[in-house]
């Protein structure tokens, strides 16, 4: 049974790249957002280690640049929908606001609970 989610080191040794790549990528290409678990580790899924690989070959097999991979995989995402410049579609924009939105909200209700706690 393959497993849902990899850490960063996993992933590094499957599709061939140092982790520092991999947290670069994560900076240049923003459909590339790995959860974190509690201990703030990366996990990647099986999309995002997909979408590693087909990076990967984008830059280091077929020699695009950064922001070409990016054009091409706007272009590969974006037939029939519409992409925005970093090669998100509108409507994965608009989950990533959503979910840190919702992470932005965790955070400040953490923070009163552990507030409350601390005054009983």
């Amino acid at each position: 049974m393959a497993k849902l989610y990899n850490k960063i080191g996993e992933v590094s040794a499957k599709v061939g790249v140092d982790p520092s790549t991999l947290r670069y990528w994560e900076k240049e290409f923003d459909c590339l957002r790995p959860a974190t678990n509690r201990a703030g580790q990366r996990i990647y899924s099986n999309d995002d280690i997909e979408l590693i690989e087909r990076i990967r070959e984008l830059l280091h097999v077929q020699g695009f640049t950064l922001s070409g991979a990016r054009r091409k995989l706007t272009s590969e995402a974006g037939r029939g929908a519409k992409t925005q410049e970093n090669g998100c579609s509108a409507k994965e924009e608009r989950l990533l606001s959503r979910m840190r939105s919702a992470r932005k909200l965790a955070k400040e209700i953490i923070q009163i609970l552990d507030t409350r706690n601390e005054l009983e």
